[in-house]
């Protein structure tokens, strides 16, 4: 019995890869969000993985941009002080 009761408490899926989530939402947003997956013939799941994944990728995208201009003025940083040497030196 405890095996049981385990098992049906385990959010995980080993034989999907998919993992259960549950969380509360204003009763508006999800009426709202309900007409318009019904609307445009979808699921509430298949949507919210897609705002998930869309959510990731994005935020991946912002993050390589910040290390890219991180990495300019860090560039930047190292010649100025590289020429402010030179000129102390001159």
């Amino acid at each position: 019995m405890n095996n049981l009761k385990q098992s049906h408490w385990n959010n995980s899926s080993p034989n999907d890869g998919t993992k259960l989530i549950n969380f509360r939402v204003p009763n508006s947003i999800i009426n709202d969000f309900d007409e318009l997956v019904k609307f445009k013939r979808g699921s509430r799941t298949s949507y919210l993985v897609g705002f998930m994944d869309h959510f990731i990728r994005s935020e991946f995208n912002r993050m390589k941009e910040s290390n890219r201009i991180n990495e300019f003025i860090n560039g930047i940083r190292q010649w100025s002080d590289f020429t402010t040497t030179l000129l102390y030196f001159v």
